[in-house]
């Protein structure tokens, strides 16, 4: 929950903000037993025009740096 709350606070834009902090799980419409991504939160902005919908994804980078990014890459 802190990566959610930090990215709440760094934000400046003083409207309504709707916080899913959940795992969310993408699959495909063909085939709805494939897993495309995994997102570890979504940030809904309803008020906005731009950047209405930020999904969040937190990785532990202290271990094995690499492997966040190629996470990043993938999703």
């Amino acid at each position: 929950m802190g990566f959610l709350l930090g990215c709440l606070f760094q934000d400046n834009t003083n409207d309504t903000s709707i916080s899913i902090p959940a795992s969310i799980l993408i699959f495909q419409k063909d085939l709805p037993r494939k897993k495309l991504c995994e997102f570890d939160g979504m940030v809904i902005h309803p008020m906005r025009q731009v950047n209405q919908i930020l999904f969040l994804e937190v990785k532990n980078t202290d271990n094995n740096p690499s492997y966040a990014i190629n996470a990043y890459q993938k999703n």
